[in-house]
């Protein structure tokens, strides 16, 4: 199942209700992983992530690029590293149009929770995948 957040950007809490579905997803399906998909390292310095998850939290999982939440697993991934991760729900913000295709098209993603950064983004991606639920 497809998930989307109908807010854009750096709001703080479609980001918190879009991570905690990620994680219900991934127990729902009984996978019980969680791909955390993002374009760099880089991106997860300061702002929406440091908000959401903790300083503390954002450090530890960019430095061993796995981190439990809730019996969940996560796996952090980039465009250029892939991580160990097989079947899980993929949690994509703000991740580019070409990514979430590659994204969603990857034989391991059970399902997607996608957090857009622009309105243009988020029309985008309802226009290719309208049955995507809002959270």
């Amino acid at each position: 199942m497809q998930y989307h957040t109908h807010s854009m950007g750096p709001d703080a809490a479609a980001f918190r209700r879009a991570f905690a579905k990620a994680i219900a997803e991934a127990s729902a399906t009984g996978v019980n992983e969680l791909i955390f998909l993002v374009h760099s390292l880089h991106m997860l310095e300061g702002g929406v992530f440091e908000e959401v998850l903790g300083e503390k939290f954002v450090a530890g999982f960019a430095k061993n690029k796995v981190a439990s939440a809730e019996g969940v697993r996560l796996h952090l991934e980039t465009e250029r590293v892939r991580s160990a991760a097989d079947a899980a729900v993929v949690f994509a913000p703000f991740v580019s149009a070409k990514l979430l295709a590659k994204a969603i098209g990857d034989y391991r993603t059970k399902g997607l929770v996608y957090v857009p950064w622009a309105e243009i983004e988020r029309d985008a991606y309802l226009a290719l995948y309208p049955t995507s639920v809002p959270v």
